[in-house]
């Protein structure tokens, strides 16, 4: 079987590597490796299409609706309605919440089948589309960010990671900032006024100073295996992001906000209240009770691990992804 990924040029141009190394990278990395295990993946660019010689030789075409953002939708329309002979569905990986438009848009387009999200809302009815569009909606989940982690596509598995108990930092966090009013923002500035907590490794910057701050892929791996609590924080537009399944992955214990209650992959892990937290005052409570309780804090990893491990697998989502497109 052969299928046609169309991304925008940006992201092809900056992902080439992990496209052709089978890396879990970026947001689409995990949604691209559970269709290469069952398919041949083409990641092509409009541009690439727009070719004299580009002949369409696929099965099924996904269309990443990044793709509207270099180009108006209609004018895309145009060009693709002619060059695509399969039936279609969208990949939406906005790091911003979706939103009406992005779905009823693609429908004025094209035949949809399906649209597979990651940030997908538990409450669907927020999307205020009709009930025919809302069964087209299915999740998906981030890749791994960047940190260069391959999949076995052979064998069909991530690389083997031992859980880590030697510890160097109490708390870590790093990544982008922006503004104040944000949950990240008003997070990580309490945490690094915290008073009687040491070894606490804060490390955040805007996204200008970027360039100077960030921790390569290796840097990052090692600080959050060597923390005894990681924070995952909603992201700059208060949505779901990579590092919810980077701590998950590198096996490391995490606190994180109330904001995950909102998304439908929170319903896949239990005891939210051990390790979601709702405002600074249970942040706090809880940043002491677990770095004062190794044994509990250890448990309960082992068991969102466990949940982790049941949906966060290539093969396990081509079966749901196949069974949608061609068991139906």
């Amino acid at each position: 079987m052969k299928i046609l990924y169309i991304c925008r040029e940006k992201n092809y141009l900056i992902n080439r590597n992990f496209f052709e190394n089978n890396l879990c990278n970026a947001d689409f990395g995990f949604f691209l490796l559970s269709l290469k295990t069952f398919a041949k993946v083409d990641i092509l660019t409009v541009k690439d299409i727009l070719k004299n010689d580009f002949t369409y030789d696929y099965n099924y075409t996904f269309i990443d609706a990044k793709i509207r953002m270099t180009c108006p939708l209609e004018v895309l329309t145009n060009v693709l309605k002619n060059k695509i002979k399969s039936n279609v569905s969208i990949y939406l990986g906005y790091d911003r919440l979706i939103v009406p438009q992005d779905i009823i848009d693609f429908e004025r387009s094209f035949n949809v089948d399906y649209y597979f999200i990651t940030n997908l809302l538990k409450d669907i009815g927020k999307y205020k589309l009709s009930h025919q569009l809302e069964k087209k909606i299915h999740i998906t989940f981030h890749g791994l960010g960047f940190l260069n982690i391959p999949y076995d596509l052979k064998n069909n598995h991530f690389p083997i990671i031992k859980t880590n108990k030697d510890y160097k930092f109490n708390i870590f966090y790093s990544g982008k900032i922006y503004g104040t009013n944000t949950t990240r923002a008003k997070v990580l500035s309490f945490v690094k006024n915290l008073k009687y907590i040491n070894n606490i490794n804060v490390n955040c910057y805007s996204k200008q100073d970027a360039h100077k701050h960030s921790l390569s892929p290796n840097e990052y791996i090692n600080a959050t295996r060597q923390a005894k609590i990681n924070l995952v924080l909603s992201g700059n537009q208060n949505n779901m992001t990579y590092r919810f399944y980077e701590v998950l992955y590198l096996k490391a214990f995490f606190l994180i906000d109330s904001g995950i209650l909102n998304y439908q992959i929170s319903d896949n892990f239990e005891n939210k209240e051990s390790f979601v937290f709702e405002n600074l005052e249970q942040l706090y409570s809880l940043i002491n009770f677990y770095l004062k309780h190794d044994d509990e804090r250890e448990f309960l990893l082992s068991t969102l691990l466990k949940n982790f491990e049941k949906i966060y697998n290539p093969q396990k989502h081509r079966k749901e992804i196949f069974d949608l497109l061609f068991n139906n």
